[in-house]
């Protein structure tokens, strides 16, 4: 408490001091307006004239700025960060307080000041309240960085990037208080701007020479403010300065920290610079249009796609947001996230323990809330685990997914968006024959239930979703290794989980009942490149002080995915990023109904192999039918038996 009324009686001493020079500063700036007008007259005659026989005016008009000054917070900012924003504050509270003082004085007095004095007042009221307040800004900054050099905590950095990101970066070190910057300078690949200076900092060179400096110059530190997916020009510069034992920061851009998953913390290294391409950029305008209002229930809620959905979709002030999941803890966690994140949303969401397998659940459910738009994100993913697991793999993702898209279509959703996978094309493990049934399913649940939109989306692997192999990767280079890649060729498209939940809303935005849609992931990557990036990331050699090694294709696993069967064709759509899959109808309505049915059977009586022998002559059916394939996924899904 004693602490407390010190700290107060302080802050009211100081600001006390603030408002006196404030009013001595515009009085000051009264007088000399004056006296530089009437040049060559005796300074007391002015002042009768003008001061004394107003004075009444002019202590009303003091106490109106002091007040106009409290309106724009002038009293309450930290003069040691002050800025463009505070300038502008004062230009206002100024302009207002003198238009007071010459309404004041056109009732008070009869002596009217000159229209130079007017403006010559007003420049010098503005220019000295500003001064008052940008010395005291030098003042503290220079104390600030005398006390930090001479206790050695003052950090020399380097900074790379372009003009354009290095200069909120160089701002925001500069404002920050500990730990304090000594910006040596900039290293850009431009080279036409060699030599010009950013936020007070020169642009020393190309990024080349990055390793000259640090030799030469006692680098403390470097920080990299590039654009996200520029994952090949920084790659090699931040292996340099592990090896020497600099620390490196790499900062997000400022358009990508609103809606970053990161949030405004730098991380050390953001997953998206693993692309090696630009990050698709949201239009979060069409999908606030979209959502806004609507009641949506996500399935898999708790999983990295379904819970990146969920924090996209309550951004977007939908009337109700439904979150369903089998596990109680995931869901939980997402729910406890979300109310953080969004504490004003709290009301909006809620949440549903169900399997999308149980029928009479599921059915209930979505009679209970009915919603608008329904994202069924629920599935069994992973591909090895599915390979001896049949029955799951089937009584999940297609059984589960049949309710569910039945339960909507009776029930009069608008629209149904099933998330599905390259490996539903030309599928050759469990888990991708089942989603591409799945793909088959909402096909038919189209003809049966005509008012509700069924739409699929196709994307490949998420970087930094569970189980990903990018934080298989890390964790075992923590472990000192190896790192275990499968094949020295094996590739995968990869995706973050932002953009690729992000195109997935704008699919159920814009596509068609029966459309299947692919997003567009850029080119396939190496695993192994993917690893070696990785290790030298972390400032260690592949091969030398993390090794590696080929384990061998899984069970189900291809060396090379694919995004469309032989079958199928792709073309673009009127959305960036997002192409249409042209595909034929494999079975139809009576028969995929039948399938399922047959499958119910033999998921209840968790047989797995005459699962995979079913699922198997549903392939040949569907390679009879529509030939070019050649029985080739039917043979590869027979072999991983």
């Amino acid at each position: 408490m004693l602490k407390f009324t010190k700290n107060s009686a302080l802050r009211t001493v100081k600001k006390t001091i603030f408002i006196s020079a404030d009013a001595a500063t515009i009085y000051a700036s009264l007088l000399a307006a004056l006296i530089l007008r009437f040049e060559g007259i005796p300074a007391s005659i002015i002042y009768n004239y003008y001061i004394a026989s107003n004075l009444l005016g002019i202590i009303a008009s003091l106490a109106i700025y002091i007040a106009l000054y409290h309106w724009f917070h002038l009293y309450k900012r930290a003069w040691g960060l002050v800025g463009l924003d505070a300038a502008r504050c004062i230009i206002y509270a100024n302009t207002l307080g003198l238009i007071a003082l010459l309404s004041i004085q056109q009732f008070t007095s009869k002596t009217m000041l000159p229209r130079s004095v007017i403006i010559i007042f007003w420049i010098f009221s503005i220019i000295s309240t500003s001064g008052l307040r940008i010395a005291l800004r030098i003042y503290i900054t220079t104390k600030r960085r005398i006390s930090a050099q001479l206790a050695g905590t003052m950090k020399r950095v380097i900074v790379i990037g372009s003009e354009k990101t290095t200069a909120p970066v160089i701002r925001m070190m500069r404002e920050q208080h500990e730990p304090l910057y000594e910006i040596v300078g900039i290293l850009d690949d431009d080279p036409e701007r060699t030599g010009m200076i950013v936020g007070g900092a020169k642009i020393l060179g190309r990024i080349d020479i990055l390793g000259k400096f640090i030799a030469e110059s006692s680098i403390d530190e470097v920080i990299v403010a590039l654009p996200h997916g520029c994952g090949k020009t920084v790659f090699k510069h931040i292996r340099e300065c592990r090896h020497r034992k600099i620390p490196v920061r790499v900062v997000p851009g400022l358009a990508d920290l609103h809606s970053s998953p990161y949030g405004t913390n730098i991380p050390e290294i953001p997953i998206d610079y693993f692309l090696k391409r630009p990050v698709l950029r949201h239009n979060k305008q069409a999908t606030a249009e979209y959502t806004t209002g609507k009641k949506v229930l996500v399935t898999g809620a708790g999983g990295s796609i379904g819970s990146e959905l969920c924090r996209q979709i309550i951004a977007s002030e939908p009337g109700a947001l439904i979150l369903l999941g089998h596990g109680e803890n995931s869901i939980h966690q997402v729910w406890q996230t979300l109310t953080s994140e969004f504490p004003n949303k709290r009301n909006v969401l809620e949440c549903v323990i169900c399997s999308v397998a149980d029928r009479e659940r599921i059915n209930s459910v979505i009679e209970k809330h009915r919603p608008d738009i329904v994202f069924h994100a629920a599935a069994h993913k992973h591909v090895p685990l599915m390979e001896s697991n049949e029955s799951e793999a089937v009584r999940n993702n297609v059984i589960g997914t049949t309710y569910l898209a039945d339960a909507c279509g009776r029930f009069g959703v608008e629209r149904f968006v099933l998330i599905s996978t390259d490996k539903a094309a030309d599928p050759c493990s469990i888990m991708g024959t089942t989603k591409w049934l799945c793909e088959e399913i909402i096909q038919g649940m189209s003809d049966i239930w005509q008012n509700t939109k069924y739409i699929a989306v196709r994307f490949g692997n998420v970087l930094g979703s569970r189980g990903s192999v990018l934080k298989i990767f890390q964790d075992q280079i923590k472990r000192g290794g190896p790192v275990t890649v499968t094949h020295p060729e094996m590739t995968r498209y990869f995706m973050t989980i932002p953009e690729a939940v992000h195109l997935v809303i704008q699919v159920g935005k814009m596509g068609e009942s029966k459309g299947l849609y692919l997003l567009d992931m850029g080119r396939p990557i190496k695993l192994i490149d993917l690893a070696e990036d990785l290790i030298r990331m972390h400032g260690l050699e592949p091969w030398v002080d993390i090794d590696i090694e080929f384990c061998g294709i899984r069970p189900g696993e291809r060396l090379h995915e694919k995004l469309v069967s032989e079958h199928e064709s792709i073309r673009t759509s009127t959305v960036d990023s997002i192409l249409v899959v042209d595909r034929p109808h494999y079975f139809d309505t009576s028969e995929i109904m039948d399938i399922v049915r047959h499958l119910e059977t033999l998921s209840s009586n968790t047989d797995g192999d005459k699962i995979r022998d079913y699922l198997y002559r549903l392939i040949e059916r569907r390679n009879e039918r529509h030939p070019v394939a050649a029985n080739k996924a039917a043979i590869l899904l027979h072999e991983a038996a």
